[in-house]
């Protein structure tokens, strides 16, 4: 046997094969391996780490260099098969156990230990590879640990962590990334053992997600093993930047690993019992200190990372290594959301409506950020945004949040709308809203503001005429679409109309949102002063104001099919016609051919002629509209002669209400005479704004229905030229792929071939229920296949937002799939969203209800103007209420009881 050596020898050995936390240099990842670099990092930045020592490389040098070459020249380059790794493996840990631990390099280790630790203490012995725990590469599981050793084990655990370098796992690792031997060279950490109650594992970027604004924490009771292995449930949590726990699963605990202390050395499995199996591993205050400790770990490395972590029995938690997320890729965060758009764009969109309306979007929004004071330069320069501001999910049409809050902050000042702009759109507030800038930008950007300021007073003033500029153009178009004979145009110039069309009325169909933004900030501030001043509830009371407003445009329709329907009741052979039984075509087509119903069918006509593009979901391009298909009026007047509908009723209802809730404020400001005239012009201003908006959206509509002439015909060139079976098949192709076909550049000239592989994604997509607001990381088409769905469990008692007052009981009528020959007949309405087209079975309702929209949107209005009761963003509406159940719903307060029993409507 080899004589010890002497207490001289033991100090240069020392400072040879052990390395101290304290004499870290530039040389700490040669000399002790990733992970030792990485504790020593933790400790020199405060962090509490466990005391340990480190085992330098140069032991893992000695006995590498002792053997074979021709063994060090295949360990070089591991094979990638299997079958040869494990013999690679085999004859390498072979040739090192014959050469063994090295008498010199064991003292020295056992002198650190002592002088560490103490005779008694209890460590982990663990690997620190060259590579490992790298920014690249983790090693991560690929080496040995050892937990709950003792002095006398020391040399033995760490001459076996040494030698897992060479282990099959490792060589094929190395193999697989390409990493030569030097990436293996093998430190050891010994550190104190924390003899925790609970441990686990800390990412500061989400494993699934790659979202870095979240701490995913997992652990159990014990050493942590299970974690790390993955051999047993355990319980996890995520955190937010602000602390706050939003998600937490508390598994069902059936063993853990603990220190054997009965043996003295190693682990044990112990067999959890009693309260220990479902109560969480950690209360709420322990999972925020590990989240928080993360962070703080994240931001010192400047990356995310992978934190292994100890609660010790004093309460205190340490830190026993942390890597970078070596998978982490920084995805960027998208939120979409459809809370407005439904309403406008509801279920499944066609790829050329989108296409269409994406474009529209973009040129509308430059159009009012360039008319609120930005230049081209940077409308240019931010065109990105401009570009994206709708997306296309599984075929429905969202917003793309993230960057209608970036188009937001092309302004200076903008902040301060976002929460008026949130609200009236139906908008939660964003996670991610803008960040406020330092008080030297805000300084900075006084004069900005100002000049901004100075726009929005110019642009007030002259809105009239840029909504009647709009709203003319529209017309002006149309007209001449009719000064010509479309069946007559080629497809040439049928695209170059298309061309010649959208270019003028994109640009000035920003008159819309500049309209909904003064409203939006009128309607926020309406209430604001409702509240403060407190005249009443500012929700209801709002919304009993803005009632019975005269000249909405959007009310002309009803009032015209009501008119219609008046005269159909009070003439005995119209009357009889339009009586239930004779097949909606065949009862217009008497309409035209018997004389004594001219004036009528002439009246009927007009309708048409007039409000013809005014149908439900009309803003798509591949919705058939009563323009098309007239005779699906008389289904709709047939609804209206069972309700006895008339005009002087609906206006005497809405005034009634309208007239009450300005009493209430008369009777508030009785003794606050001096803030009348600003309430008055504020509510006002607010009514104007309502009013335009309405208008402006009968126009849109005008424009769609041009625009849905138009491509019909080209449907139709393309079917005449062998491309296209059917005319609508058009309608499953973008516009650019349609002007391209035209044109000549086509990428894809096989255009069955491509529609019929759109027509089965949509067919796939439509099956889907998808909720209103969605987040994607990274590339959002490799998203879509995770997009989350949403099913609210109960539906007895719902709520939402009350739009239009007043307390209705009556029959549900579930309404999924709208038509003209839609029959209501008092029931309460429930729908996932409407649109403008509704108005025509809103008006024989006693009632509606909405799973999407908000105060400002068009079901909202409209629910005021007709006087009828309604709730929105009632969350699963259509899923949890029984068609035909008994139902009552609160306009004012937004709340939906389904009260049970039998269905109460009529087969």
């Amino acid at each position: 046997m080899q004589a010890p050596p002497s207490s001289e020898q033991a100090n240069i050995a020392s400072s040879q094969w052990t390395f101290g936390p304290d004499e870290a240099d530039g040389r700490a990842v040669d000399l002790v391996g990733g992970k030792g670099a990485n504790l020593i990092s933790l400790r020199e930045d405060g962090a509490s780490v466990p005391p340990f020592f480190c085992v330098t490389t140069r032991l893992f040098d000695e006995l590498a260099e002792a053997l074979p070459a021709s063994l060090r020249s295949e360990l070089e380059r591991p094979p990638r098969r299997p079958e040869a790794v494990a013999e690679l493996g085999r004859r390498a840990r072979a040739e090192l156990a014959g050469i063994g631990m090295p008498l010199a390099a064991e003292v020295a280790i056992l002198d650190a230990f002592e002088q560490s630790f103490g005779a008694e203490g209890r460590v982990v012995v663990r690997s620190s590879a060259v590579g490992e725990d790298s920014s690249t590469h983790s090693f991560a599981g690929q080496f040995d640990t050892y937990l709950n050793v003792t002095r006398d084990l020391l040399p033995e655990r760490t001459f076996a962590c040494l030698r897992s370098a060479l282990s099959d796992r490792a060589l094929l690792y190395r193999g697989i990334n390409g990493l030569g031997f030097a990436a293996a060279r093998m430190g050891v950490v010994v550190q104190e053992l924390v003899d925790s109650a609970a441990a686990g594992v800390a990412f500061t970027a989400d494993p699934l997600t790659g979202r870095t604004d979240r701490v995913v924490i997992s652990a159990n009771l014990g050493l942590g093993v299970s974690v790390v292995d993955g051999s047993a449930a355990v319980d996890s949590w995520s955190v937010e930047v602000g602390g706050e726990i939003v998600d937490r699963s508390i598994a069902r605990k059936t063993s853990a690993v603990m220190a054997d202390h009965e043996h003295g050395h190693g682990t044990i499995g112990t067999e959890l019992e009693g309260e220990a199996v479902s109560l969480p591993v950690l209360r709420d205050a322990e999972v925020q200190q590990v989240a928080a400790l993360a962070r703080g770990l994240a931001e010192r490395g400047g990356s995310p990372q992978d934190v292994e972590w100890a609660l010790g029995r004093d309460g205190r938690v340490y830190v026993l290594q942390s890597r970078p997320v070596t998978t982490h890729i920084a995805r960027p965060l998208t939120t979409f959301d459809n809370s407005n758009l439904v309403e406008s764009y509801p279920g499944l969109t066609s790829p050329l409506t989108f296409s269409l309306m994406r474009r529209a979007y973009q040129e509308n929004f430059r159009g009012l950020v360039h008319a609120f004071g930005a230049g081209r330069k940077r409308l240019d320069r931010s065109a990105d945004i401009y570009e994206n501001l709708v997306g296309l999910l599984r075929g429905r049409m969202y917003y793309n949040l993230s960057n209608w809050y970036r188009m937001f902050l092309q302004l200076p000042g903008m902040e301060r709308a976002l929460p008026a702009f949130e609200k009236a759109m139906g908008f939660k507030p964003a996670e991610a809203a803008p960040s406020s800038r330092s008080l030297w930008r805000r300084l900075a950007w006084v004069p900005a503001q100002a000049w901004v300021l100075l726009r929005l007073t110019v642009i007030w003033v002259r809105l009239g005429a840029r909504i009647g500029a709009y709203r003319g153009a529209v017309e002006e178009c149309i007209a001449d679409l009719d000064s010509v004979a479309s069946e007559n145009l080629s497809a040439h110039d049928l695209q170059d109309r298309l061309d010649h069309y959208t270019g003028e009325l994109f640009w000035k169909m920003s008159a819309a949102p500049i309209s909904d933004f003064f409203t939006q900030q009128l309607y926020g501030l309406l209430g604001g002063l409702i509240g403060r001043w407190e005249l009443g509830e500012p929700e209801a009371l709002r919304n009993e104001l803005l009632c019975g407003e005269p000249g909405m445009e959007s009310i002309e329709p009803v009032r015209s099919l009501v008119a219609l329907s008046e005269r159909i009741g009070a003439a005995p052979a119209a009357r009889e016609l339009f009586a239930p039984g004779a097949a909606p075509k065949a009862v217009w087509a008497r309409l035209h051919e018997e004389a004594r119903f001219a004036d009528l069918a002439a009246d009927l006509d007009r309708h048409v002629a007039r409000f013809g593009d005014r149908s439900l979901e009309e803003l798509k391009l591949e919705t058939t509209t009563l323009a098309d298909e007239p005779a699906g009026l008389v289904a709709i007047l047939r609804n209206y002669l069972g309700e006895a509908k008339s005009v002087a009723a609906m206006e005497s209802h809405e005034r009634a209400i309208r007239d009450a809730a300005e009493a209430r404020v008369r009777a508030g400001l009785r003794h606050r005479p001096h803030r009348r005239p600003l309430f008055s012009f504020v509510l006002r201003r607010c009514r104007r704004g309502l009013k335009a908006r309405e208008g402006v959206r009968l126009s849109r509509g005008r424009m769609a229905g041009l625009l849905r002439r138009l491509y019909r015909a080209l449907g139709d060139r393309f079917v005449e030229a062998g491309l296209l079976d059917r005319r609508e098949d058009l309608f499953m192709l973008t516009e650019r792929e349609v002007a391209d076909a035209i044109r000549g550049g086509s990428v894809d000239t096989d255009l069955r071939r491509l529609v019929a592989l759109r027509r089965l994604e949509y067919e796939e997509a439509g099956e889907d229920f998808l909720p209103s607001r969605i987040e994607a990381r990274g590339i959002v088409v490799a998203e879509q296949a995770q997009l989350p769905a949403e099913s609210p469990a109960d539906g007895s008692h719902l709520t939402g937002t009350g739009c239009s007052p007043g307390k209705v009981r009556a029959p549900a009528l579930v309404v999924t799939s709208p038509s003209a020959e839609t029959v209501v007949g008092g029931e309460i309405l429930v729908a996932s969203t409407t649109d403008p087209g509704w108005v025509f079975l809103m008006v024989a309702a006693s009632g509606l209800v909405a799973e999407q929209g908000n105060m400002l949107s068009h079901t909202a209005i409209i629910g005021r103007e007709l006087g009828v009761p309604t709730v929105v963003g009632v969350e699963g509406a259509t899923s949890l209420i029984e068609d035909g159940a008994m139902i009552e719903i609160d306009g004012r307060a937004g709340t939906v009881v389904q009260l049970g029993g039998e269905s109460h409507r009529a087969n």
